[in-house]
């Protein structure tokens, strides 16, 4: 299969099942196969998705999936059943997978991406910690607070002067 080919076959898998809206023209004379290539990555790092014929690990792609959908929503309230709802998988099968390919429970890793953020925050802002706490998606500046002095070893304040 051509590259040009197969960078048509995915924008119309897109269309077909994610209900997307992709439309543009590629003029076959002026696009190399490194282009379609290229394009071909883009879509599928930005948007999360394998191509039907790609026959990539299906709990890879299960786990891609998890993780664009957290990344999408992780300043929200994120909970496993929303997760679920969204992938149209189990709870159970969802929280296995996970942990099996990541080493991290989905806790784990949606606390640890909003940490990432709450750092960024603290380094490059004048938010107050209980801003920045709401601002990452935790509910609670104190939990906040105790989780980032667990996992940073450093209170929110501390890391503020150090590396403001």
């Amino acid at each position: 299969m051509s590259d040009l080919s197969e960078l048509k076959d995915y924008i119309d898998m897109l269309k077909k099942e994610h209900n997307l809206s992709v439309s543009f023209s590629i003029d076959e004379g002026n696009i190399s196969s490194e282009k379609a290539k290229a394009l071909i990555t883009l879509l599928r790092n930005s948007l999360g998705l394998n191509i039907a014929g790609g026959k990539e690990n299906e709990s890879g792609d299960l786990i891609d999936r998890v993780k664009n959908y957290i990344n999408i929503n992780r300043n929200s309230t994120i909970t496993s059943e929303h997760i679920c709802k969204h992938i149209g998988c189990s709870r159970s099968l969802i929280s296995h997978q996970f942990k099996d390919k990541t080493g991290m429970s989905l806790r784990e890793y949606i606390t640890s991406l909003r940490l990432e953020d709450a750092k960024v925050l603290l380094a490059n802002s004048d938010l107050s910690v209980t801003e920045v706490a709401f601002a990452v998606g935790f509910s609670s500046s104190n939990y906040f607070a105790n989780v980032f002095k667990r996992d940073i070893g450093m209170s929110p304040g501390e890391y503020r002067k150090k590396n403001k």
